[in-house]
């Protein structure tokens, strides 16, 4: 298992072996990845020394190691995960929304802008980049639809953009170190380098609307994140740098429209402590892909917090159909690997 070694104060993972998912390069089977700092000033468009980083980095012990957004979707529901994987999905789609959509967007125009960032001093003249590639994304991504037109769409997303460079984001920052950039199979928002030294990890978030009276408890969301403690963890192995703050820079577009930069404090102790569930976490979901079966999170199935306020769209899988792919045809689409129980 990896360590977490200590740094002036500050936590840095050290250097693990990873293997790629399609193979290694070196005699061992494993391959290790290339440290090494990169310039301020600049954004840095491969890894260092290699143009092809790991999609599933592999740690000391043969633990495979899973994106954030894999491991969230298996802790909320094992089942789900392997369902999901298989392409599993619902013969009657729910109601389309923008809300991902328009944080897609916005993230896609906001890592223009960064792009444009040699040295940070005038933030708006980033606008003209990040508009166009943001309407792209959002028009690739829009469904026609009565409820939400396009144009009114596109007005959101440049209320974020806004909303973000002309913030306080960017206070105290030199350069831009990366954004956007495949790291060992991880795609962070930005990682700036601050004035004297120190990078700073960003996450941006995007909701059309937030009522004060929960604030509070979306920012004690991003405190326990499993994302911004694995992004942490592999720019810093990915930079051999440690990251001296991590943040959430959260935009809230309506109905009175807010930046707010929620910072998470992570120590050496907690990250040690997450590194050491994520290698278990890692390791059933290995199990899982080996072909152990997959397990229900029954408390999750009617949870409305965790599934964007409804129920889980795998619940008639589950409990009408009793996991039986032959009896769910008629409710879900089946892909043809699929057969029998909870088929593996």
């Amino acid at each position: 298992m990896g360590s977490i070694s200590l740094n002036k104060g500050m936590w840095m993972p050290s250097p693990v072996p990873v293997q790629s998912a399609e193979g290694s390069n070196s005699s061992d089977g494993r391959s290790s990845p290339v440290l090494g700092a990169h310039g301020c000033g600049t954004v840095s468009t491969a890894p260092p020394g290699s143009t092809s980083p790991p999609t599933k980095a592999t740690a000391q012990g043969g633990i495979s190691s899973y994106s954030p957004a894999s491991t969230e979707l298996f802790l909320k529901c094992p089942m789900l995960w392997v369902q999901t994987q298989r392409g599993v999905q619902p013969r009657v789609e729910p109601e389309w929304t923008p809300n991902r959509l328009i944080g897609t967007a916005v993230a896609t125009g906001l890592s223009a802008a960064y792009r444009q960032y040699d040295y940070i001093g005038s933030p708006l003249t980033t606008l003209p980049f990040a508009l166009p590639v943001a309407y792209t994304a959002l028009e690739a991504g829009w469904v026609e639809q009565d409820t939400w037109n396009l144009p009114a769409l596109q007005k959101l997303v440049e209320r974020g953009i806004r909303l973000a460079i002309e913030g306080p984001q960017l206070e105290g920052m030199q350069a831009v170190v990366l954004t956007e950039q495949d790291v060992y199979g991880r795609r962070p928002d930005v990682v700036f380098r601050r004035h004297g030294g120190g990078l700073v990890l960003d996450e941006n978030k995007v909701t059309l609307s937030l009522d004060a009276r929960y604030q509070e408890a979306r920012l004690a969301e991003y405190d326990h994140a499993w994302q911004i403690r694995d992004y942490a963890y592999h720019v810093s192995l990915y930079l051999a740098e440690p990251i001296t703050e991590t943040r959430y820079q959260l935009l809230v577009l309506g109905p009175r429209k807010q930046v707010v930069l929620h910072k998470v404090a992570l120590t050496a102790e907690a990250l040690t402590q997450w590194y050491q569930s994520a290698q278990a976490v890692w390791a059933a979901m290995a199990a899982v892909e080996a072909g152990e079966p997959p397990w229900q999170n029954l408390t999750a199935c009617t949870n409305k917090g965790l599934h964007f306020g409804r129920r889980c769209w795998l619940h008639d899988f589950c409990h009408l159909c009793e996991g039986d792919a032959g009896r769910a045809e008629s409710l879900y689409v089946i892909p043809p690997s699929q057969e029998g129980r909870h088929a593996l």
